[in-house]
């Protein structure tokens, strides 16, 4: 079937290029994303529409551009060269880079463990894993940073994949998938984010929902922006103290960003830490200037870069998602399984791009069915 964002691209090309103007593609493509949203709104939980609409856009996207191969509608002409593709492709990661990943997750971590160790298992923390053994194609035991070895029947790697190849299993076992997600950089691209998290000294006004809007221009590593994407945390009273606000404004960064932020970070700490307050000030005068009442109540709470994820979480190029959809590759997933390893699983947001924590969580539920088949279990949800 086709998509709706074909919509923009067929009336587009029927246009002589006199009358083509990327504003009014524009309008059409938010009026299609409108469309989508409004359906998801009649089907979904008020709640979960804005992560349906993240995946439905991701969907769409894809289906628009397989149509476009199939059918020939840019007449002989590439697909990444396409106006309207581009402006689809920037408008729908504008949005999932803004949207949120689900919240409570410490209460929902708290009953996976109770659920965990009721079943008799054990959960050991501050353990750092440095290597896996593997002989005659099986994993053998997994030897930690502190000296302790663990032997195991099964052994699921649910850390960010880049930590598996380059440290755990080694690069010899990466499989196709992998060795072209992590290669092709233009099929496969990766970004990144820059937090700032504020502190308001009373309960504010703006509304509990992520806003823009345009501002004086500020620098940062290489780019400047016009604009700053802000949310109000207030829809959650237990995310601050009673009268008090949190707000976290982001920035998309990509793979050159994530290594200035390294580089920085590793040959002068004191730069690093100077350049991201430096940021954060700027853009919370920016906050003040747009909602002066706001003014002399904020103060910088934290400062997130893509060194950040990489520091905490092992996060390949900082990335806190997955690589990115893009028209010069058709959408793949990794079944979790590498070739010739019998009892060696892997379960993450890697393996499903976009990524996400839903995507983790389901190729971990992969992973558990994929043992009990293998040790004639009948699997239980």
């Amino acid at each position: 079937r086709a998509s709706l964002f074909e919509i923009p691209l067929k009336y587009y090309n029927s246009l002589p290029n006199a009358l083509r103007y990327e504003s009014e593609i524009v309008n059409l493509v938010d009026a299609v994303i409108k469309t989508y949203r409004d359906e998801l709104t009649l089907a979904e939980k008020k709640d979960e529409v804005k992560f349906a609409l993240c995946d439905v856009l991701s969907d769409e996207f894809e289906r628009m551009v397989g149509n476009v191969k199939k059918h020939d509608l840019l007449s002989g002409a590439k697909v990444e060269d396409s106006v309207v593709v581009s402006i689809v492709e920037r408008r729908i990661k504008d949005i999932i880079a803004s949207t949120p990943e689900p919240d409570d997750y410490e209460k929902m971590i708290e009953r996976m463990k109770q659920k965990y160790e009721s079943l008799g298992g054990k959960i050991i923390t501050n353990h750092e894993a440095e290597k896996i053994d593997i002989s005659f194609h099986k994993a053998r035991a997994i030897h930690f940073k502190n000296g302790d070895t663990v032997t195991a029947d099964y052994i699921i790697c649910a850390c960010d994949t880049d930590i598996t190849f380059n440290h755990l299993i080694g690069k010899g076992l990466m499989d196709k998938f992998f060795l072209e997600h992590y290669h092709k950089h233009k099929e496969h691209p990766l970004y990144s984010s820059f937090n700032c998290y504020f502190a308001v000294d009373e309960v504010c006004q703006m509304p509990s929902t992520t806003i823009s809007f345009e501002c004086a221009p500020y620098t940062v590593h290489n780019d400047t922006h016009a604009s700053v994407f802000v949310k109000n945390f207030d829809y959650e009273p237990s995310f601050s103290p009673e009268g008090k606000s949190v707000l976290q404004t982001m920035l998309v960064q990509y793979e050159d960003d994530f290594d200035y932020w390294k580089q920085l970070y590793e040959t002068d700490h004191a730069a690093y830490k100077a350049e991201k307050m430096r940021i954060a000030g700027e853009i919370m005068e920016r906050i003040a200037a747009r909602f002066p009442e706001l003014a002399g109540k904020l103060s910088i709470l934290d400062v997130v870069t893509p060194m950040t994820y990489y520091r905490f979480c092992g996060a390949y190029k900082g990335a806190y998602m997955s690589f990115i959809l893009t028209p010069y590759a058709p959408k793949a997933t990794h079944r979790g399984i590498l070739p010739g390893i019998r009892n060696l699983y892997l379960a993450g947001q890697w393996l499903q791009p976009p990524g996400g924590l839903p995507n983790a969580a389901v190729t971990g539920r992969f992973a558990i069915q994929r043992i009990c088949k293998r040790a004639h279990i009948k699997f239980r949800a």
